[in-house]
């Protein structure tokens, strides 16, 4: 078990955790020794979880559900028992998150512990005015550029091949769920060690150049966007959000960001041509028949 403290963008919170899976080489570049910590959680594992009565809980399948303003408590049996082999308490108000692992009824620790830390951390971010968007972000000459849009739709792809191509002049972010914020009028996105299932990403932040929504083609091709399909693209993209607080907190970034930020449809393929096509389109190089 090891208790860290790391900083995302302006978020300080003490992790504890027990496994370095998908955190070896990765974790270490959020690492602060001296800031205090706004948020904790807290992973154990254990061979017993005890149970916890809540009033108003919703009940789906083996999982039970409690959220409100102030708390959020998800329990997991294990199928067909009412043995606990998860429970996340989510103390708001405390800022304090317990995540209890059962290590007789899971069989990937490693990876439940790392994605229940990630859901939690996500929901953080929210409550702090961050915007998880799905997609890889790339840093392309110091500016962002975000590939993001269904699983398997070829995001990670998009951002290799430019990684390849530009070489020096393209660094990774984040491979899964960068984070969007407001800094100074400007919008920004930053990586996390929460980065998906192969951990890639860098504590990097720069300002947003362009979001790129992907659909797979056979010939490269760009559609522009009107306002309404740029914001239902981008909820589409995020994560669930539980409240109305934390809407009011959201919807002020998406509104900057459908304003302010480039936003396109990009029918890629998995060849060079895409990454050499949207980088014309990104320099202003060109107007033909295949921008929309």
């Amino acid at each position: 078990m090891k208790t860290v403290k790391i900083k995302v963008a302006d978020i300080v919170i003490e992790y504890t955790y027990n496994f370095d899976d998908y955190f070896r080489g990765n974790i270490e570049q959020y690492i602060v020794l001296v800031e205090e910590a706004r948020y904790r959680i807290n992973c154990m594992i254990v061979d017993d979880i005890e149970e916890i009565d809540i009033d108003g809980l919703t009940k789906i399948d083996n999982r039970d559900y409690y959220l409100s303003q102030t708390l959020e408590v998800v329990k997991v049996y294990h199928p067909g028992t009412r043995v606990l082999s998860q429970l996340v308490y989510f103390d708001k108000l405390r800022k304090t998150c317990e995540i209890k692992l059962n290590r007789l009824s899971i069989k990937d620790l490693a990876m439940q512990e790392y994605a229940l830390s990630g859901v939690i951390f996500m929901e953080i971010a929210l409550m702090e005015g961050y915007l998880p968007l799905h997609a890889s972000a790339i840093s392309f000459d110091d500016q962002a550029i975000l590939f993001a849009g269904k699983s398997t739709v070829g995001k990670s792809t998009q951002s290799t091949m430019w990684r390849f191509y530009f070489k020096d002049r393209v660094e990774l972010i984040n491979d899964d769920k960068p984070l969007i914020f407001v800094k100074s009028g400007m919008l920004f996105v930053t990586g996390s060690p929460f980065s998906g299932k192969d951990s890639l990403s860098k504590n990097l932040t720069r300002r947003i150049r362009m979001i790129v929504f992907l659909e797979k083609e056979l010939a490269p091709f760009i559609e522009h966007l009107d306002s309404k399909t740029k914001v239902e693209l981008i909820f589409r993209n995020t994560i669930n959000i539980g409240h109305v607080e934390t809407i009011d907190n959201i919807v002020s970034i998406i509104t900057k960001i459908v304003e302010e930020i480039d936003i396109i449809r990009f029918y890629a393929t998995k060849n060079y041509d895409s990454v050499e096509y949207l980088e014309k389109y990104l320099e202003g190089k060109f107007e033909d028949e295949t921008v929309s």
